[in-house]
């Protein structure tokens, strides 16, 4: 079973790389729900634009990302990842998995700094709403605490900003 640390890497890997690749990112959570040990809920989003590549790169993101965590990760959290990448694998001619999967790999240890800070994010929070996971991004881009632009961006919005549990 995977740990939460490990779920935390797989998620920061889709929203990072997902918000690298100029698709839409929204919220993040590692609470488990009755399928998922956690979710990127901008993952439907992705499916629009014709940007079948990215949109693959950004699911096979998640377990090069856990793979950070655990170099020995399985690859049982990542199977409707899997199969969702498989399906759109067929509007890019040309590419194969094997080459998207080293693609997302090398994205993941590029942008490594900044999935560890939404994943680290992730285990403080439980859950990035709107633009929080890329507000992490910007942060650790700009040399700053995102610790403390986290926390400040939240007081800015209080109650009004995040939904009722």
């Amino acid at each position: 079973m995977k740990s939460l640390r490990e779920t935390a890497f797989h998620e920061a890997g889709h929203v990072v790389i997902a918000y690298r690749l100029s698709l839409g990112v929204g919220i993040v959570t590692i609470a488990p729900d009755d399928i998922n040990l956690g979710s990127s809920l901008s993952e439907g989003a992705w499916l629009g634009g014709g940007m079948a590549e990215e949109v693959i790169v950004t699911y096979y993101a998640g377990y090069a990302a856990e793979c950070l965590c655990d170099p020995d990760a399985d690859r049982g959290g990542s199977e409707s990842d899997d199969e969702k990448a498989r399906e759109l694998l067929a509007y890019c001619p040309g590419q194969t998995e094997a080459a998207l999967r080293e693609r997302a790999r090398e994205l993941v240890e590029k942008y490594r700094a900044e999935i560890e800070a939404v994943a680290d994010a992730l285990l403080e929070y439980t859950t990035l709403y709107y633009d929080e996971g890329t507000l992490v991004c910007d942060a650790i881009d700009e040399g700053l605490d995102w610790r403390k632009e986290l926390m400040d961006h939240r007081s800015r919005w209080g109650e009004h900003y995040l939904p009722k549990e």
